[in-house]
């Protein structure tokens, strides 16, 4: 899921200068390939599917599809009586307590229409509501790290760890806000730790923990909490994903490879595993894998800049002069950062091309 504590065009310029001209030879930026032009050109492809990734960060903090509260939990209804054949037995009702029909209905606002200040009135109304529960300012803290909010996120978690301590979603959050917001490792360490401490069997704290270890260079701390995560949910995709950064960070791009076409296999029809599969196959020199695997990321997203990028580079490597410069034409020009589109003309007039 990307090192949440640099600037997005300092992340660029080092990309630019460590991947485009030298990928080949440096496999420490390998790690950047996941993460840097996805950040531009995801914006330029207008694409509703998240790349890799994904966000500015990968420790998760947006997916509204929370495990931690359930407000499809209903009364159960009253039993129905016995009837006579002729009439018809009536269809009983599942009603919602105000609480949770507010908690459902920032859901939606969040999550169907992507409404975060109306989502943020729902959950607000909520917490007036029901000030002493937990769930409420959790999620309105979880829309304060969508828009970059954290002191605001970390004060929600405050609230929701004073008004219930056990409440492993709340330590969660508030360590994916420390982590977000920079200076606070330590105390986000903890505080994932506390959830799982809470929660043994909290799939995301293990899984955001990893990817905090991986950022602090602590890769076997960070591979235990991603082989755990896996243990516990190993249909999750997005997990095995976050550990093939570990082991891309870790140098061992055959493990990411086998995680990413793990990855695949369960979401054959995303264009991230094979996108994020190519680059890998790009930096092992495996430049007939990564021409397929972009070429399939293509088919899926055709406007996808980034897939055209490095299958143009994987042209280029292997001679077909015509094919990359195609592809990296397409990029220069449709891609609107500045220093990019730079860089891709760099690449073109090595090949003898005239942007």
């Amino acid at each position: 899921m990307i090192p949440p504590m640099r600037a997005v065009h300092g992340r660029v310029n080092q990309f630019l200068g460590a991947c485009l001209i030298e990928m080949k030879t440096k496999i420490s930026s390998v790690i950047l390939m996941f993460t840097l032009l996805s950040l531009v050109l995801s914006a330029c492809n207008g694409s509703a599917e998240p790349t890799a990734e994904i966000t500015e960060i990968f420790i998760y903090p947006v997916a509204p599809t929370s495990v931690e509260f359930t407000p499809t939990a209903t009364v159960p209804p009253t039993e129905t009586p016995t009837l006579p054949p002729d009439v018809p037995t009536p269809t009983p009702t599942n009603t919602f307590t105000p609480y949770e029909a507010l908690i459902n209905e920032g859901l939606r606002y969040w999550n169907e229409e992507n409404d975060l200040e109306k989502a943020t009135e729902a959950f607000t109304q909520a917490i007036q509501l029901e000030p002493t529960k937990p769930d409420a300012y959790v999620f309105r803290a979880r829309v304060y790290l969508e828009q970059g909010m954290w002191e605001e996120a970390i004060t929600d978690c405050n609230y929701a760890i004073n008004y219930d301590p056990t409440y492993a979603p709340a330590y969660n959050y508030r360590a994916v806000a420390y982590a977000m917001r920079g200076g606070a490792d330590t105390q986000a360490l903890k505080d994932f730790s506390k959830a799982i401490e809470l929660d043994p069997q909290y799939v995301i704290a293990y899984s955001n923990r990893g990817i905090l270890h991986s950022q602090r260079e602590e890769y076997d701390e960070a591979l235990a909490d991603m082989n755990q995560a896996i243990a516990l949910d190993p249909t999750d995709p997005e997990l095995y994903y976050d550990r093939a950064l570990v082991y891309t960070s870790m140098d061992n791009l055959d493990a990411a490879i086998a995680d990413m076409t793990t990855f695949i296999q369960i979401l054959p029809d995303s264009p991230t595993g094979y996108l994020t599969r190519g680059k890998l196959y790009y930096a092992k020199e495996m430049y007939a894998e990564a021409i397929a695997d972009l070429t399939k990321a293509i088919e899926l997203e055709p406007e996808n800049l980034e897939a055209y990028l490095w299958r143009g580079l994987s042209y280029a490597a292997i001679g077909e002069k015509d094919k990359a410069i195609q592809d990296l034409t397409y990029v220069e020009q449709n891609v609107t950062d500045a220093e990019i589109k730079l860089r891709v003309q760099e690449e073109l007039q090595k090949l003898g091309a005239t942007p």
